[in-house]
């Protein structure tokens, strides 16, 4: 359950000079800043790890507060307000909670702590997913489909996760070892499925709602619902077969939220517009007098 945290570093104050002539880049602070924060980001991402964006810290100070020295006299290693920032990056990525909660300045004055606080809670703080804080935890979500006797089937498509549990209506959590569960439902109506993803100490949970018609009848392949394109981003097509008797499209957000309230469709296509919404994973509906089924839907 250990998790890896990269210390992204900063660049020299005057550059690397030492290597400045065999390789230009290096021969500036931000160009030598700008190939550290890259580097660092790439470990980060191939080997799901978080970044500590430090040298992210002092690149905005540097820019919007050029009076405070970061360096020690060497030009490299820090100053006490340089450590200070260091501190500040860790403590807002490990715990994922704001600097500015600490009142502890260290050796550093009132005024100069407060901005060195603010700039963290600015950089790592507000932007916590651009250095995968919060990226590889589990999510969770799942779908409704009818399955071949036309019984309700949970698909759990959740991610980032090593444990999985289920719950119907209210009762008790059970252990989910397998991609999709046939759900034994006894009444017609609306029913609520959640879903816990887990992952060490880490967990997500997302219920999914659906209405369930006993006399239901199977959906063959060729009966399906068409949905284009997807993963999508400011419009999705969803296309209804002409089996569908009165077929009412809902869409929901999988934590639950819903998008689109049920929507009687007058036609075979409907056009949704989905710019405003936020990414990730969605559910569609489509309820009719005759049919059931429900399909995966990603937002980027």
């Amino acid at each position: 359950c250990a998790e890896t945290v990269f210390y992204m570093t900063w660049g020299r104050e005057n550059g690397d000079q030492q290597n400045c002539a065999n390789w230009p880049p290096v021969c500036t602070y931000e160009g030598m800043d700008d190939l550290l924060r890259e580097r660092y980001m790439m470990m980060a991402e191939m080997n799901e790890g978080i970044v500590s964006p430090v040298g992210a810290v002092w690149r905005f100070l540097r820019e919007n507060h050029p009076d405070i020295q970061l360096f020690a006299s060497d030009g490299s290693h820090p100053s006490p307000e340089g450590s200070y920032v260091a501190a500040l990056s860790f403590y807002t990525a490990f715990f994922r909670k704001s600097p500015l909660n600490t009142s502890y300045n260290y050796t550093i004055s009132d005024s100069i702590a407060d901005i060195l606080r603010n700039s963290a809670h600015e950089v790592v703080f507000n932007q916590l997913s651009d250095w995968y804080i919060g990226s590889w935890d589990p999510i969770a979500s799942g779908a409704i489909e009818l399955g071949p006797d036309a019984s309700p089937l949970l698909i759990n498509s959740s991610m980032n996760a090593t444990d999985f549990f289920y719950a119907m209506d209210g009762g008790e959590f059970a252990a989910l070892t397998t991609d999709s569960l046939t759900l034994e439902v006894a009444e017609p109506g609306e029913h609520t499925i959640r879903i816990i993803a887990a992952k060490c100490d880490v967990a997500d949970t997302v219920s999914i709602a659906f209405d369930i018609v006993l006399s239901t009848p199977v959906i063959t392949a060729h009966e399906t619902i068409g949905i284009y394109p997807n993963p999508a981003n400011e419009c999705v097509s969803i296309s209804i077969p002409d089996s569908f008797i009165q077929p009412q499209l809902s869409i929901y957000h999988s934590t639950g939220i819903t998008m689109l309230p049920k929507t009687p469709l007058n036609n075979n296509q409907h056009i949704v517009d989905c710019a405003a919404w936020p990414a990730g994973v969605y559910l569609v509906s489509i309820q009719s007098s005759n049919a059931f089924v429900q399909r995966r839907l990603v937002i980027e």
